[in-house]
């Protein structure tokens, strides 16, 4: 018979190898719109502005609510195409731009300074949506996916040998003694 606590890891093991193998779908499409943003034309453009905004970033622990200063790049660009202009704020695809590091959001906003000219990369099917820096970077973060995959699917082979087993225990008969009765 089947352990209900072998069951519940079993659907434990399941839901972890599903989350992860949702995220990783999700990682592998930021990387990849990334990718394609190589591909895109480009335009002359201005920075409007280059500023940090600061926030407050906060998560919930055990003990409570956690929380800390945040920073990132507000960076906010025009640029025409066929005539019709546009104003965006994409620096990359699948690249984090704000953390607890003013340092990283700094250093963003020194390389685009307010009123200086930049190459604006663009989506010729959608020329509104457009980006700084082409390439992206969502693999990188497409790899942590695999932590709940590897853990899911480690946690769901173990769980399913262990139930195999007991069913083969449980259909093998009894071994008969040799020793014959007098």
């Amino acid at each position: 018979m089947v352990d209900i606590r072998s069951i519940a890891f079993l659907l434990v093991g399941i839901l972890f190898l599903c989350i992860g193998l949702y995220l990783f779908y999700v990682q592998i499409s930021i990387y990849m719109q990334g990718a394609a943003t190589t591909s895109w034309p480009s335009a002359q453009g201005t920075i409007i502005s280059s500023t940090i905004t600061n926030f407050t970033a906060c998560y919930s622990t055990k003990n409570g609510e956690n929380c800390y200063p945040a920073y990132r790049p507000s960076i906010t660009y025009s640029y025409a195409v066929d005539t019709v202009s546009y104003t965006e704020n994409t620096i990359s695809l699948g690249h984090v731009m704000s953390g607890n590091d003013y340092s990283y959001a700094a250093s963003e906003v020194a390389k685009y300074p307010a009123s200086s000219d930049v190459s604006v990369h663009y989506n010729p099917n959608l020329p509104s949506e457009s980006v700084l820096e082409p390439g992206g970077n969502g693999l990188s973060t497409a790899f942590v996916a695999l932590i709940p995959i590897l853990l899911g699917g480690i946690v769901t082979i173990v769980i399913l040998k262990g139930m195999l087993s007991v069913r083969r225990l449980n259909r093998i008969p009894p071994q008969q003694s040799n020793s014959k009765k007098v």
